[in-house]
């Protein structure tokens, strides 16, 4: 089940449903974000324990909004701040001309300035939730990378020789990582 591959005492990360402006791709929207969710909660090990969409359900309520409801950027972030998450994967769904779903998704910390971004484009006769899991498989090397990446973050102003190799181990691994790559560009400005 989603939500219980993390240890008890992970941080949280919230994946939000992908932002759609248009009302007919709400329920489409929700499923991309079930796949998305189970597929993130897979691969983060013990290093995060993802909110299940209960949880974010019972959150939304709680703040007045629907069950499943669509939620902007912004607003996501403060849902993933109000119910304590240090990282989140935000994401706008829309439409190429063929008429496939194109979800772009941002995976990062709640206040890192940077994050990764992955685009996944509907592939014909693709399911929705399918189309969530590529979003998840594309985070796979930045989610495994996080903890050195951030490690590097936390490191810069104490110990910068150990946050520059905590940065340098990410882009070995994941060279476009995008917390790795502005940490040690951090670093370099001096």
């Amino acid at each position: 089940a989603a939500g219980q591959t993390g240890a008890g005492n992970a941080s949280r990360l919230l994946v939000g449903n992908p932002h759609t402006f248009n009302a007919t791709d709400s329920a489409p929207a929700v499923a991309i974000a079930e796949g998305l969710r189970g597929k993130v909660d897979k691969l983060v090990g013990g290093a995060f324990r993802v909110l299940t969409r209960q949880e974010m359900n019972d959150a939304l309520q709680q703040y007045g909004y629907p069950k499943d409801a669509i939620l902007s950027v912004m607003t996501t972030r403060v849902l993933a701040q109000a119910l304590n998450s240090k990282a989140m994967v935000v994401s706008t769904l829309t439409k190429d001309q063929n008429g496939r779903y194109v979800v772009t998704s941002r995976f990062g910390g709640i206040n890192d300035d940077a994050a990764n971004v992955v685009t996944v484009t509907q592939a014909a006769g693709q399911g929705l939730a399918d189309i969530g899991v590529r979003l998840g498989e594309g985070f796979a090397a930045a989610l495994k990378a996080f903890p050195d990446a951030k490690a590097c973050v936390d490191q810069s102003k104490t110990a910068p020789d150990k946050a520059s190799a905590a940065g340098r181990k990410v882009l070995t691994a994941v060279p476009k990582h995008g917390l790795a790559n502005f940490c040690l560009g951090k670093l370099a400005q001096g």
